[in-house]
């Protein structure tokens, strides 16, 4: 488990008290990812919001050359956005 038990009841809490909809998270990657661990450990932590908030975070994965990256404008990699399709344009930019 990468979310600790003390986070996760948090954000379970906050999720259960002020989520009112569904966010949808789109993570675009390398083909090669340089350290294979690191698409394995964003895999998991994503499950676990999904999961802490009762199915109202989802997420897809994409490669950063597909074609929903060219769609955002995406060309590195790891980039995560937040909900881009509705009112919160969160862009991260993790680079390795």
């Amino acid at each position: 488990m990468i979310i600790d038990e003390e986070s996760a009841k948090a954000l379970k809490e906050k999720f259960n008290n002020e989520m009112r909809r569904e966010v949808k998270i789109k993570v675009f990657l390398d083909k090669e990812e340089k350290i294979e661990g690191s698409k394995q450990f964003i895999e998991e932590f994503l499950k676990e919001l999904k999961e802490l908030s009762e199915g109202k975070i989802n997420f897809e994965i994409y490669q950063k050359d597909s074609e929903e990256a060219k769609k955002y404008g995406v060309d590195k990699a790891p980039t995560i956005l937040i909900d881009p399709d509705n009112s919160y344009k969160i862009v991260y930019l993790g680079f390795l």
